[in-house]
């Protein structure tokens, strides 16, 4: 589990300020401001930056990670039953003192909702965890394991 959240926090690091292994700095690689267009929004282009999506991506992954460990503790507490749906790992279940996980942790880097495939099971026997990089046709889940 700490080796899974290492992770994600190296790459929390690396979506929100472009740092690398042991530079926890902010990038400067483009520190010109930027300026509003006829519109009133800004001509920086934030749709296709290769370093932000790669790494928005790493994180995806990262996440579907602490899901699946969520799944695994749910399994265990529920006589190997899978939740039905995420929402119920990040709610707390009676006699429990909190939940699995988060609400934050059921949403991907791009602030949608994972999809959730109780009734298709990868080959580690974990339910299909998914979710598709906005205006692209990427698809990362966990089948990809």
């Amino acid at each position: 589990m700490d080796k899974v959240l290492g992770l994600f926090s190296l790459a929390i690091c690396l979506a929100v300020f472009g740092c690398t292994g042991g530079n926890t700095s902010p990038s400067n690689k483009d520190s010109s401001p930027s300026q509003p267009n006829k519109d009133g929004q800004s001509n920086k282009d934030n749709s296709s930056t290769p370093g932000l999506d790669e790494a928005k991506m790493k994180v995806a992954r990262l996440k579907i990670q602490t899901i699946e460990v969520g799944i695994g503790a749910w399994k265990l507490s529920h006589g190997g039953a899978v939740p039905a749906n995420l929402v119920e790992l990040a709610t707390v279940q009676p006699g429990k003192a909190a939940a699995l996980l988060e609400q934050a942790d059921l949403l991907d880097p791009w602030n949608q909702k994972y999809q959730y495939s109780p009734n298709q099971l990868t080959a580690k026997g974990m339910p299909v965890i998914s979710t598709t990089v906005p205006g692209t046709k990427t698809v990362i889940s966990n089948l990809d394991e």
